[in-house]
């Protein structure tokens, strides 16, 4: 599994029920916090591509490890210091650095349905 124990941080339970949008980012089905051999429809975000496709958006990130993606949301955006925030359907928060994934093709931007 990808070592992220100084960068993941749980979301605290109580603003589940008090913000609604956290709540309404969080209301998932169990299947959204399991891997998936396959990323979703949408597309692999490339290096030549802007960031702002990753504004709010869903997104799934491949862990070479587990060689599964996992899907998250982009819940804060650093276009400058090309970083985000994410927050997975397990509700834990990482902030990524996007280059080395980007560059290695592990995030894929899922499509509105």
């Amino acid at each position: 599994a990808r070592d992220v124990s100084t960068r993941v941080v749980s979301l605290d339970v109580n603003q589940l029920h008090t913000d609604p949008c956290i709540h309404s980012r969080f209301a998932r089905t169990q299947t959204d916090a399991q891997g998936f051999k396959k990323p979703s429809t949408g597309f692999i975000l490339q290096v030549d591509e802007p960031l702002d496709a990753l504004k709010n958006a869903q997104i799934e990130l491949f862990w070479p490890d587990d060689n599964l993606w996992y899907r998250a949301e982009v819940i804060s955006l650093n276009e400058r210091n090309r970083t985000a925030k994410v927050l997975y359907a397990t509700s834990d928060v990482e902030t990524l650095d996007l280059d080395e994934l980007i560059r290695e093709g592990h995030v894929n931007v899922r499509r509105e349905t």
